[in-house]
């Protein structure tokens, strides 16, 4: 029941409530036009995507992430209208560290770039390129 719900002791990441900023329903608002980020899709403030990783990796490493699997739409519309990432992620290739499941982020949030040893030059194909890119 409801009134069991709210003086529950189980911790809920502030980002999944109306304190932490929410204004209805539960977790994050839906992401994009289509649910998923897209060209569609209008800029995001740099303070906005860097509250949205803050938030998406509380709900991480309290364990209620929110982020689901892609459905066919959101595929689509990521095909038809192109991505627009709301950050751009350089980081290690260890694969013990899954970057969207770390930040609970949805495909199109995020611009993942992975290499050994964190070397960044200024060499043909360089990651430097790929962030350029993006």
């Amino acid at each position: 029941s409801q009134p069991e719900l709210l003086s529950s002791k189980v911790s809920i990441p502030p980002s999944m409530t109306r304190e932490g900023g929410r204004t209805s329903g539960y977790g994050p608002a839906m992401r994009g036009t289509h649910g998923v980020r897209t060209g569609a899709d209008s800029a995001i403030a740099a303070e906005d995507a860097l509250k949205m990783l803050k938030d998406g990796n509380e709900r991480f490493a309290v364990g209620a992430p929110l982020a689901k699997h892609a459905t066919s739409k959101m595929r689509e519309a990521l095909v038809s209208h192109g991505q627009a990432p709301h950050t751009a992620v350089f980081g290690c290739a260890d694969s013990r560290v899954p970057v969207d499941t770390v930040f609970d982020a949805m495909p199109g949030d995020l611009f993942v770039l992975r290499n050994a040893g964190n070397t960044c030059t200024h060499a043909e194909g360089s990651m430097v390129g790929s962030l350029e890119f993006c």
